[in-house]
């Protein structure tokens, strides 16, 4: 496939990835505010559960959105997505 330079496709990959970091960083302080705060028997901030969901589907899309980059990537690269060996060269 003769395609376009796909360096903007890579950055968003990038960000994505950095962001998606990022977020697990997010997610594993305020899973860990709420494990404490259930086992201590504390009240726990009245917007933390919402964060963390928030987060959380964040990063879905995060993660999604790789997936797609990736998909692109590999049908500009290859011409499809199956570029396995076996897809190209028939063995009997």
């Amino acid at each position: 496939m003769n395609l376009p330079s796909f360096l903007w496709l890579w950055k968003i990959a990038a960000w994505s990835m950095g962001c998606s970091v990022f977020a697990y960083l997010i997610l594993a302080i305020t899973g860990g505010w709420m494990l404490y705060s259930r086992k201590n028997q504390q009240p726990r901030p009245k917007g933390l559960r919402t964060l963390h969901y928030f987060v959380g589907g964040g990063m879905v899309c995060l993660v999604l959105a790789l997936l797609a980059i990736g998909l692109v990537g590999t049908l500009g690269y290859y011409g499809s997505l199956g570029h396995s060996i076996y897809s190209t060269t028939h063995y009997s």
